[in-house]
C-alpha cells in the first residue's frame, strides 16, 4: 500500500518530475543535469521513498521515462547521486529500498529476457541488467563496515528468488561482478541458489559463469 501523503518529503514531487517527467525517445536528454542542488541527506530521503512507492508513484511514467531516470539516477556517468549516497550513513537502508525496486518496476515491467544474450525487452530491461555494472552502489569501498557489504548481498539474493528472468539475470550479474572481491560469498551465494532452483539452459549457464566471475 502507498505511504500516506502526509509523511512524504516536502520536495518528492519536483524530484519524481526531475527524475522521469522527460521525453526519453532521443538518447541521454539534456535535462540530465543535476540542477535540484540536493544535500545528501535529501538525498538518501528522496530516494528511499521512491523506492518504496515506486510501484504506485511511476505508474504515470512510460517505461522508457522511468528506464532513463533510473539511468540517470544509479549510475555515475550520468548524475553523482550513488557517490553521494556513499557519503552518508545510510547506505544499508538504499540497500534495503533497492530490493523494493526489484519487486515494484522491474519484476512488473521488464519483459523476461535476458540481456546478455541481447535479446529484446522494454526500455527498463536495460537498467535492470545493468544496474549492478554501472552503479557505485555495485562496488563498496574497500575496507567498508560488514553491514554494508552484507546489504549488498541480501539485495542481491532477494533478486535471486523473484521467478523472472530479468531480475534473476541482474543479481547474477552483479554477484558475478564482485566475485574478484568476494569469491567465496559469490560461489556460496550462487551455488546455494542452483541446488534448490530449476533454470532454463541460458540462465543455468550464466550462473555457472558468474559464479566465477565470468560475466559480461
Amino acid at each position: 500500500m502507498a505511504l500516506d501523503a502526509k509523511a512524504l518529503p516536502p520536495r518528492y514531487e519536483e524530484w519524481l518530475n526531475h527524475l522521469f517527467h522527460h521525453d526519453a525517445t532521443s538518447g541521454v536528454p539534456e535535462w540530465q543535469t543535476d540542477s535540484l542542488n540536493l544535500s545528501a541527506e535529501e538525498l538518501v530521503t528522496l530516494w528511499i521513498t521512491t523506492m518504496e512507492r515506486c510501484q504506485f508513484d511511476l505508474i504515470r511514467f512510460s517505461d522508457a521515462q522511468v528506464g532513463s531516470g533510473l539511468w540517470f539516477l544509479l549510475s555515475n556517468a550520468h548524475s553523482d547521486y550513488t557517490m553521494m549516497i556513499l557519503t552518508t550513513d545510510q547506505q544499508v537502508a538504499v540497500y534495503e529500498s533497492i530490493a523494493l525496486l526489484y519487486r515494484g518496476i522491474f519484476q512488473q515491467r521488464c519483459v523476461e529476457t535476458l540481456g546478455h544474450l541481447s535479446e529484446h525487452g522494454t526500455e527498463l530491461n536495460s537498467i535492470c541488467y545493468m544496474l549492478w555494472d554501472v552503479s557505485p552502489l555495485g562496488w563498496p569501498p574497500e575496507n567498508c563496515p560488514p553491514a554494508i557489504v552484507e546489504a549488498l548481498f541480501e539485495v542481491l539474493k532477494g533478486a535471486l528468488e523473484i521467478p523472472h528472468r530479468a531480475c534473476i539475470e541482474s543479481a547474477l550479474h552483479g554477484l558475478g561482478e564482485l566475485y574478484c572481491r568476494y569469491p567465496e560469498m559469490v560461489e556460496q551465494t550462487i551455488g546455494d541458489f542452483l541446488a534448490r532452483t530449476t533454470l532454463d539452459p541460458a540462465l543455468t549457464s550464466y550462473a555457472i559463469d558468474a559464479r566465477s566471475g565470468e560475466v559480461q
